[in-house]
């Protein structure tokens, strides 16, 4: 991190930083980057009295203001210093998860290792400084406590509002039951998010209803309340509808599902890699606050850092979540979905299914490059790859199908699987064997497969055969009617 100099900086209070509030924060540029720069104005004289005097002058112009600075989107701060190497690491995995937009900058300072985050890079060499003063700010660890976590409140404000002004995301206008409609006599007219101490995140929806006459107005109110519980961040909502009972008491539950959950839009970012499942389909602009926050960060040199929090403040700033941590070795696995049960037609030559890839503890990018493993590998391994450490014989990342049947894209996460039918007959159940080795940019590996069974159906049946034996044959119901019919093929045939 470059820092500016001392001249610079000399409009800032010494104690000035980003941290949990116990007074007003000095004055902030904000997270976003901007190309105008911050000038002062000088006062103008008073107007001139009665006679033509100008007036008393105001004083020499005020000073200029103090240097920006800029409090990043995200933040992280140990309540240690890394060495250069294992810092690197860190900086490394967030901005790979986060894209190559993200300005990820860190600092040692005070004995403390502080992560500044921005989503969007400095547009020029004033917001570049800005952010390296907001890093030199950036206190938000408490007593007792070797990690803490920081999201702007801006950060959330601002995804919510996206989510809000979408129209395909939020329609405006609702039928009687809630469901978007163009012509729908109900209106959602306006949005807000506030962030309370010490632990809520309030969403406040208004409208009216312009079936009655006059129109009924209503509020929706989504309270977020966030907490610190068995090493996780958590969030319980409620959803509270205020209706305008002066004029009639018309609308009732039905607008507890007005809106999708505003809280899914966080879910964007990658730099989560072990987080919380997705929000309450209840929630509302707080909801995605735990996916936000890490509990796992894969770092490289195959280990992970893992996270485990006993505070949650809300501020109306930031969102600060603090803790403890721990580097463990990663333990990489690897699961494949998609179909296992498949009905097809007899004389079927082929099917194709889609499979995909998920991995847990393997750092991305999984690259296409092909790399060639001597030998058969087991299901479910996961071990380091001989000269997986670093130098010029780490294998190189990559994503590898295999199988009974060809992979239509043999090294991505997503993969059309064609599986071979000729000879097959009605009644047969082809078993088919999908498997896939992934091994990360680490050169840590983990492999799984699982198998399909294709159930061949016949293409002309009798009224005995009932018809959802052709759709689901591998039914219990459907288990004596195919072998039925299995038996008279093979009588046929021979």
């Amino acid at each position: 991190m470059n820092t500016d100099d001392a001249g610079a900086r000399a409009g800032i209070p010494e104690d000035a930083t980003i941290s949990n509030p116990s007074r007003p924060f000095v004055r902030l540029r904000g997270s976003l980057p901007s190309p105008q720069p911050l000038l002062a104005r000088t006062l103008r004289r008073r107007p001139p009295n009665g006679d033509g005097d100008p007036g008393p002058d105001d004083g020499p112009p005020p000073p200029p203001p103090p240097p920006p600075v800029s409090t990043p989107d995200l933040g992280i701060q140990l309540g240690i210093c890394l060495p250069d190497d294992r810092s690197g690491d860190l900086v490394s995995a967030v901005r790979q998860a986060l894209g190559s937009n993200a300005d990820v900058r860190t600092a040692c300072i005070n004995n403390s290792q502080r992560v500044g985050i921005w989503l969007q890079p400095a547009v020029n060499d004033q917001d570049n400084q800005a952010r390296n003063r907001g890093l030199e700010r950036f206190n938000i660890i408490g007593a007792g406590e070797s990690l803490a976590f920081f999201i702007n409140s801006a950060l959330i404000r601002r995804r919510a509002f996206d989510s809000w002004n979408d129209p395909i995301k939020t329609p405006k206008r609702r039928n009687g039951d809630g469901d978007p409609d163009p012509n729908g006599p109900v209106h959602l007219t306006a949005f807000g998010v506030d962030f309370e101490a010490p632990n809520k995140i309030v969403t406040r929806i208004d409208g009216f209803d312009e079936r009655p006459w006059p129109d009924v107005d209503f509020v929706l109110t989504i309270t977020d309340t966030l907490s610190a519980a068995g090493g996780e961040v958590r969030c319980d909502s409620q959803r509270n509808l205020d209706v305008d009972t002066s004029w009639l008491n018309f609308l009732t539950g039905v607008f507890l599902l007005v809106l999708p959950p505003l809280g899914i839009v966080f879910l964007v970012e990658r730099i989560i890699v072990g987080s919380r499942d997705a929000p309450d389909v209840d929630a509302g602009a707080g909801g995605g606050v735990p996916a936000m926050i890490p509990q796992e960060i894969l770092i490289p040199a195959g280990l992970k850092v893992v996270a485990f929090y006993t505070r949650l403040d809300v501020f109306p700033g930031a969102v600060v979540a603090g803790g403890t941590f721990d580097v463990v070795p990663r333990t990489p696995a690897v699961t494949i979905s998609g179909p296992t049960l498949i009905s097809v037609t007899e004389g079927t030559a082929s099917v194709t299914r889609s499979y995909t890839l998920h991995t847990d503890d393997l750092r991305p990018p999984f690259q296409d490059d092909v790399v060639v493993f001597p030998g058969p590998f087991v299901s479910g391994a996961a071990a380091r790859i001989p000269g997986g450490g670093p130098g010029p014989e780490r294998p190189r990342p990559t994503i590898a199908w295999s199988g009974d049947g060809v992979a239509l894209r043999p090294h991505a996460e997503t993969t059309g699987f064609r599986f071979d039918l000729a000879d097959a007959h009605v009644g047969q159940i082809v078993t088919r064997r999908v498997a896939v080795l992934v091994v990360d940019a680490d050169g840590l590996s983990a492999s799984g497969e699982l198998f399909v069974r294709i159930h061949i159906t016949p293409a002309d049946t009798d009224g005995d055969f009932p018809p959802i034996c052709k759709i689901k044959p591998w039914l219990q119901q459907c288990q004596e009617p195919m072998a039925r019919l299995a038996k008279s093929r093979r009588k046929e045939l021979a």
